[in-house]
């Protein structure tokens, strides 16, 4: 079996995806609809959990993509009952000025529809993990 450091296996020439990546490709899909245009959708989304913890990105942005990995990897740890990725590709996307974001990825934590806790990125930085786990550590 060639090939199952990479997540797939080859049997008789065609690859076969392992139940990883499947489940990994289904994630990804999922959060791609996570792209919502007025605060309005995005409040209406969130308003029945208790706790909410939303990362502000972009598809284009190079410390979001550096990011999301480590974001994958802490923020589950934490008890929150909804985690999203929200995308703002589009400058003209009204969330910039909502939540007067100047720079993604930038974290928000929600109670019932109200923001109570926020990280926002360094222009030209990002985020690191450090801080990251800092920020949670201290919001809990």
């Amino acid at each position: 079996m060639i090939g199952k450091a990479y997540g797939f296996r080859r049997f008789r020439g065609r690859k076969r995806i392992s139940a990883y990546l499947r489940r990994r490709r289904m994630f990804l899909q999922q959060e791609k609809m996570n792209t919502f245009t007025s605060r309005r959708d995005l409040l209406e989304s969130i308003r029945p959990y208790r706790s909410v913890l939303i990362l502000f990105c972009a598809s284009w942005c190079p410390f979001c993509r550096d990011f999301f990995p480590k974001f994958d990897r802490i923020a589950p740890r934490d008890s929150f009952e909804k985690i999203l990725r929200v995308y703002i590709d589009d400058d003209d996307n009204p969330l910039w000025d909502d939540y007067s974001l100047e720079a993604v990825p930038s974290a928000i934590i929600f109670k019932y529809g109200k923001e109570v806790e926020r990280l926002d990125a360094r222009l030209g930085y990002g985020l690191s993990e450090k801080t990251f786990r800092e920020w949670l550590a201290k919001t809990r």
